[in-house]
């Protein structure tokens, strides 16, 4: 896999952080195929429950520097097992910028009830998959291969 393909990976972080371990396995995963994960420093790397973002101009700088690393990303992945305006946000404008987008949910939430959002889209360029430590590296690899010559 190129090494110069860029990954914008989303995930809750302000609704809650119950499911970063699955997030960090994601990027560590992604960055294991070789391609890189721009936003490690803000989804992966956080310690943070909710966002550093106090007044309405950081808030704003936010949403400004993230629709950036869309735009600059080749891909775009999102971690939707706790839902989020912000993933949700992102996930619209991905389709807006005409990326390639994968949602995965958690396998130990397959039998719970979902947003039709997360499986019922028209798009073309889209993939959602539950996903565990032992499906996710061939999961990357299906939607990497798929979306690779867009």
């Amino acid at each position: 896999m190129n090494s110069k393909l860029k990954v914008y990976l989303a995930g809750s972080i302000a609704a809650g952080r119950d499911f970063v371990d699955g997030i960090r396995i994601i990027s560590d995963t992604v960055e294991q195929l070789g391609l890189k994960v721009v936003t490690k420093s803000t989804t992966v790397n956080t310690s943070k429950k909710f966002t550093n973002s106090s007044t309405l101009k950081s808030r704003r700088a936010i949403v400004v520097r993230d629709k950036k690393w869309i735009r600059n990303s080749d891909f775009v992945i999102q971690e939707v097992s706790q839902y989020s305006h912000g993933v949700g946000y992102e996930h619209a404008y991905a389709e807006s910028q005409n990326k390639p987008i994968l949602l995965l949910r958690h396998k130990s939430l397959e039998n719970q009830k979902y947003s039709a959002f997360l499986d019922g889209t028209d798009y073309k360029m889209f993939m959602f998959s539950f996903y565990n430590e032992d499906n996710i590296k061939l999961t990357l690899e299906k939607f990497f291969k798929k979306y690779d010559n867009i």
